[in-house]
């Protein structure tokens, strides 16, 4: 019986030591057993091999504590091993079948992080040896109530739990109770044990070291103990050491004590010594051994430390000889992946991912979520849109379309019926539905079943219809090829990660009655809190962990990021159900319970002493100033650190990365900071291309811009050629050069179409250049709002046009009829087929039913009748094509155009154009000027100029109630029409017969008449607002003509340049494309006029204010 303690005030030089025991006991032939927490298991090996200088060898063996029980322990066939998973999820079904036996948790809510909770004050139990036959002893001895009747609510369930457990499962205190046993029963053990980096250790971990000790040939072990004279020597404490020495009192054991020789360096060695001491001691250093830095903001803190390393790489060193402990992983990791890619540094990342968010997590849960959740389509995307289901990116994408198209969801997903006029796409849609069977055979079987073991079969059954294990392996082979080794690893340990949780939800909790909804809080209880670790990687690269759950081993250069108070350590809260309050008053009744998290605080700021030994030849720590605009104080750590040493006879103190970096202000150091900072070239080059864009440079700034252009010089001299040409090209989107190619090419062009290029030309580019299109829905757009009531207006206008005036009643029967018709045209069907739509289909053919009255009401009192309905120019009877002739080109574009309604009395031709929104209908006479509201008066000049009318009026008629009601002049009074009525009164009665000095307003076209005495004493019709005169409607629809001329023969010229109105941006379908004034100049016209409707019309700036 040997027991070898190896004291250290850091665990570097401690497992140091081991080893070269470990080397003794190899040469004694001996088999060396070496334990270590399940972090340092790889590269604990990979040290020993090392240090040893073995190549290989089968006399040492390194495992976690329990690898080491599972190997003692003699197989159990009658019992199975209950993971703190099964243990967790055990609980969760005790606190929920008892209860009603429970006294101060009995209004508790009962969640996953309340049952694990449960579980630990029950392992925390059974560590120290208090067995629910002890705590029931000591119990009425509690003398505080609450705590009394906490501990009543804990031994319920505590018992529970080992009767549950009995003759079945043993968990991890039991297995370590009984590796003792079985140590302590069996004979001799011929190996050497060496426990290496072991912080802390309970009463029955405890157990099984001292079995080794009096059983095994010998026992080395590793123990924080401060040096003589250390100044921080109140700091450094062991639980351990304090065990050991207990026990070799009772057994009459004097162990060998070796203190272990220091091999950290000079500078570590005296900041394991003296931080975070009352009264340290001072070094000096001259080489930089020692920097800090203080950043803005976590990315700058980032980039800053990227760059650093960059320089450093750039000076000779690899990779492999930088480790970064991070101390807030969760906020610094996105940043890290995101800045290090960009920058080309390889790392390894040590942060774990969520077993959630892995392939097979998120696979697993869309299909959980979509059986649960009334099989909604949201669901469905994640599941198909899951690289295991095994659909390409095209199938994913004509999947998502023709549901969203067809409204496709709920039971209609599990059985689609084909429309009568679907397309192609549909076809290609059931075959793919097909391939999702097994995912709908698991929704059936998910209503129908009824225990934790047919819910399990079930998801086995869908994971494998989908070879998924097989599809995994498929996967991580193909991130491994891209060069993704942390994913690949993942990936492939992530089936057996899930196959562990369901193998324990079945022999656990397999015949548990539940419904589908408490499964799946079972399965999220069971993977909650579990993730995956990524796989060691031997790649040259930079590792990246977090100080407590990460392994670090010794590097030329060692930085701490993210040295802030909270974070580093970021101490426990005593928030357990067993407090350290409660602690104290069990351990006045005999129940002595340890660690208290006041202890275990007391471990993690020893961790952070012991974070300080890994750098051999330079410490780099930094911290941001604020993060989320919260301010930040260095950790303790960080300000003792700034004490410890004089750098050339200064104390150091942080330097702020910000103003280090501002080469402006700091010419001394100019080109050698540029080198550092800009450690990518490209980033060099946009700091020249930058210079070279100011007009009028500072001395300062020019002194940067030589800089820069030595720089370039050194590294790529033909970059300063690239800069110059790049900075002449210009920063404005530029005309198109083959424009011909682009718009015009059926040689024909609408009205809309010009209008939208007045709107923004960029707009009319993406339009009708690149055709962009929003993807079609089965979801009812304002267009398809408008298309429908324009195609149930366009029939009942062509009724009227035959028959006349209807009446009332008939009206409503022949719109729902002409409504059934239209839903079953290809036009419409979509919107039609799934069931979402069927309210706002309902309320739109009682809109439909509204218009078609008020278009009768109007014709009613009108002596206009309808003569055109839905007529294009080149039809017989109608208007001819109108050309437009392309400047300096023989080329002629055809203007194609539509008319809603045009209707006629005698020699006088009114148009009238339906509109579904508000700002649609409104007109505006400026509008028309800015070329917005064109059509109608284009529409006009061509009719004109080939039929026998003259123009008495151009109109919007709007059809949808969702921005006006009518108000009391008529139920119809909301469909009044707006726009440029000819100022003529004999027209203006033909137009609306009710006109009179009683009625003055109309409610048919958007006008009212004088009712003043002067007025009515001539017996005169005299509009308020007067229209325009024959003479000024020719002008209208001269100007008409030559702004959609000359709108024409810019787009031909190629002009797309982001010109557009004020506001107009804030409803455009584009503005994620266009983004003004981000990645395009943005310029901005003004519609800043007034329209002076004095005779003839003025158009004017508006005066300033």
């Amino acid at each position: 019986m040997k027991l070898n303690v190896v004291l250290s005030n850091n665990f570097l030089d401690a497992n140091n030591t081991q080893i070269d025991l470990i080397g003794e006991g190899i040469k004694t032939g001996k088999k060396q057993i070496v334990i270590v927490p399940e972090k340092r298991v790889t590269s604990q090996e990979k040290r020993i091999m090392e240090r040893l200088n073995l190549r290989a060898t089968f006399d040492v063996k390194v495992m976690t504590l329990s690898s080491l029980v599972g190997q003692i322990l003699p197989s159990q066939n009658d019992m199975e091993i209950l993971s703190k998973l099964g243990a967790v999820m055990l609980v969760e079904m005790l606190i929920s079948q008892h209860r009603a036996e429970l006294v101060c948790f009995d209004k508790t809510l009962l969640t996953v992080a309340f049952a694990d909770s449960v579980y630990a004050a029950i392992m925390q139990l059974k560590t120290c040896g208090i067995s629910p036959q002890i705590l029931r002893e000591k119990l009425h001895q509690i003398e505080s109530l609450p705590l009394r009747k906490k501990m009543q609510d804990i031994l319920v369930i505590y018992e529970a739990y080992e009767r549950v457990k009995e003759g079945k499962f043993y968990d991890s205190c039991d297995r370590l109770n009984l590796a003792s046993q079985t140590i302590l029963a069996g004979g001799e053990l011929g190996q050497d044990y060496h426990f290496c980096g072991i912080e802390s250790m309970t009463d029955i971990e405890f157990g099984v070291l001292s079995a080794l000790i009096q059983k095994s040939n010998s026992v080395s072990i590793g123990v924080m103990a401060a040096e003589d004279g250390q100044p921080n020597a109140d700091l450094i404490k062991s639980d351990v050491l304090n065990k050991i020495k207990s026990f070799c009192k009772s057994q009459n054991l004097v162990p060998n004590v070796i203190r272990a020789k220091s091999e950290c360096a000079d500078f570590t060695g005296h900041i394991l010594r003296n931080v975070l001491a009352v009264t340290p001691q001072k070094m000096s250093i001259s080489n930089g051994e020692v920097e800090i830095y203080e950043a803005g903001n976590p990315r700058l803190e980032v980039e800053f430390v990227a760059l650093d390393i960059l320089q450093c790489v750039r000076g000779g060193a690899r990779y492999r000889d930088f480790a970064i402990n991070c101390a807030n992983m969760e906020v610094y990791e996105p940043i890290i992946r995101n800045v290090f890619g960009r920058a080309g540094i390889p790392v390894w990342i040590d942060a774990p991912t969520a077993l959630s968010a892995t392939e097979m997590g998120k696979f697993i849960f869309a299909a959980v979520d979509f059986a649960g959740d009334g099989l909604q389509a949201k669901d469905i995307y994640r599941f198909v849109s899951n690289s295991l289901c095994n659909f390409t990116q095209s199938e994913r994408e004509l999947f998502e379309n023709v549901t969203i198209c067809y409204g496709i969801t709920g039971e209609s997903l599990l059985a689609p019926s084909k429309p009568h006029n679907a397309d192609m796409n549909f076809d290609k849609y059931l075959e793919l539905n097909q391939k999702l069977a097994p995912l709908y055979e698991f929704c059936e079987v998910a209503k129908t079943s009824g225990t934790v073991a047919q819910y399990v079969a079930a998801l086995n059954a869908l994971l494998d219809k989908f070879n998924v294990a097989q599809n995994l392996t498929g996967l991580a082979q193909a991130l491994k090829e891209d060069g993704d080794l942390s994913r690949s690893g993942i990936a492939r340990q992530n089936y057996k990660k899930f196959e562990s949780i369901l193998d324990t939800l079945g022999s656990v909790l397999g015949g548990f009655e539940c419904d589908f909804a408490e499964f799946t809080k079972i399965l999220r209880s069971g993977v909650s809190g579990k993730s995956i670790n990524p796989l060691p990687m031997s790649v040259d690269c930079v590792r990246i962990g977090q100080s407590g759950t990460s392994a670090f081993d010794e590097v030329k250069y060692y930085y701490i990021m993210c040295a802030i108070e909270g974070n580093l350590p970021s101490f426990g809260s005593d928030v357990g159900l067993i407090a350290d309050y409660d602690i104290e008053g069990l351990g006045k009744v005999g129940l002595c319970i340890s660690p208290t998290v006041r202890e275990q605080n007391s471990l993690l700021r020893q961790g952070v002493i012991n974070s300080f030994c890994y750098a051999r030849e330079r410490l780099c720590v930094t911290y941001p100033i604020s993060i989320d605009e919260e301010t930040c104080t260095p950790a303790s750590a960080v300000t003792s650190l700034m004490s410890l040493f004089d750098y050339k006879g200064n104390k150091i103190r942080a330097i702020n990365v910000n103003s280090l970096w501002n080469v402006e202000f700091n010419p001394a150091a100019r080109e050698f900071i540029i080198d550092k900072k800009y450690a990518n070239i490209e980033q060099i080059l946009s700091g020249y291309i930058e210079g070279l864009g100011l007009v009028d440079m500072s001395n300062e700034r020019q002194a940067l811009q030589n800089s820069f252009e030595k720089v370039l010089t050194k590294f790529a001299p033909d970059y300063i050629k690239k800069a110059t040409a790049w900075r002449q090209k210009p920063k404005e989107i530029p005309n198109l050069k083959n424009p011909s190619e682009v718009f015009f090419t059926e040689d024909k062009a609408g009205v809309t179409q010009i209008e939208k290029f007045f709107d923004c030309p960029y707009a009319h580019f993406l339009s009708y250049g690149l055709k962009i299109k929003e993807r079609k829905t089965a979801t009812i757009q304002a267009t398809d709002i408008g298309t429908l009531l324009h195609a149930v207006l366009e029939r009942f206008g062509r009724k009227l046009s035959r028959e006349g005036v209807q009446h009332m009643e008939d009206i409503p029967s022949f719109v729902h009829s002409t409504f059934d018709k239209l839903l079953v045209t290809p036009e419409f069907e979509n919107i039609a087929f799934g069931e979402e739509n069927k309210a706002l289909i309902s309320a739109l053919r009682v809109e439909a039913v509204r218009a078609c009255e008020a278009v009768n009401y109007q014709m009613q009192h009108s002596k206009y009748q309808v003569k055109f309905i839905e007529a294009k120019f080149g039809t017989e009877g109608f208007a001819p094509i109108p050309e437009i002739a392309i400047v300096n080109t023989q080329k002629r574009v055809k203007i194609s155009g539509k008319i809603d309604r045009a209707d006629v009395c005698g020699g006088k031709l009114r148009i009238i154009d339906y509109k579904t929104s508000k700002n649609s209908a409104d007109f505006k006479l400026l509008n028309f000027y800015l070329g917005k509201k064109i059509q109608l008066f284009y529409y006009m000049a061509a009719i004109i100029d080939s039929l026998p009318y003259s123009p008495s009026g151009a109109y919007y008629l709007p059809v949808h109630k969702e921005y006006t009601e009518g108000d009391v002049l008529s139920p119809y009074s909301s469909y009044c029409m707006q726009g440029m009525p000819l100022d003529d009164s004999v027209d203006l009665l033909c137009q609306d017969d009710q006109f009179s000095y009683e009625h003055p307003k109309s409610d048919i076209i958007k006008a009212d008449i004088s009712t003043s005495k002067e007025v009515v004493g001539r017996d005169e019709i005299v509009l308020k607002s007067r229209g325009a005169s024959a003479e000024e409607f020719d002008l209208m629809l001269k100007y008409a003509r030559q702004v959609l001329a000359g709108a024409i023969n810019d787009i031909y010229c190629g002009y797309i340049e982001p010109t557009h109105f004020e506001g107009s941006c804030e409803y455009c379908k584009f503005r994620n494309i266009c983004r003004k004034g981000v990645y395009v100049v943005d310029k901005i016209r003004t519609d800043n006029f007034d329209v002076d409707k004095t005779a003839p019309f003025v158009i004017k700036k508006k005066e300033e204010k």
